[in-house]
């Protein structure tokens, strides 16, 4: 019988034990998760399955699995936390994105503390160290 050796690269051990709870899922065996010395905040996550899993539907899945185990900016921006947003550290800004995290902060304070947006998508682009993020507010 084949097995098909899936691995991924992430940054956090919560996101990599958010993508080994995904693949443990699917595939009903258990995945390993590790990290080496001199890169603490990449993981290597990696499994074996008995089918072919890789596909569009498994990208977005652990996406969205690794940004929401790591996703503290998300939950505020979820939340409609102007006040929590505003209250992060340069060094939390500088670390999450900075000018344009400045933009979210500005536009919950436009929108109001505790609005909660309809639709908030985020995607992480690894290889070029940045993500695009993209939130929705009913307004009337």
């Amino acid at each position: 019988m084949p097995l098909w050796r899936i691995a991924v690269r992430v940054e956090g051990a919560e996101a990599a034990g958010a993508l080994s709870d995904v693949f443990d899922a699917l595939t009903g065996s258990v995945s390993a998760f590790e990290t080496r010395e001199g890169k603490l905040p990449e993981w290597l996550v990696e499994t074996y399955a008995a089918t072919a899993l890789v596909d569009a539907a498994l990208d977005l899945r652990l996406t969205l699995a690794a940004t929401a185990a790591g996703g503290k900016i998300l939950d505020l921006i979820g939340a409609g936390d102007a006040t929590g947003l505003a209250a992060l550290s340069s060094k939390e800004l500088l670390d999450n994105g900075d000018v344009e995290l400045r933009s979210w902060i500005a536009t919950l304070g436009a929108i109001g503390d505790g609005v909660k947006p309809e639709l908030l998508i985020y995607e992480p682009f690894y290889r070029a160290i940045m993500g695009m993020g993209v939130a929705y507010w009913p307004l009337s």
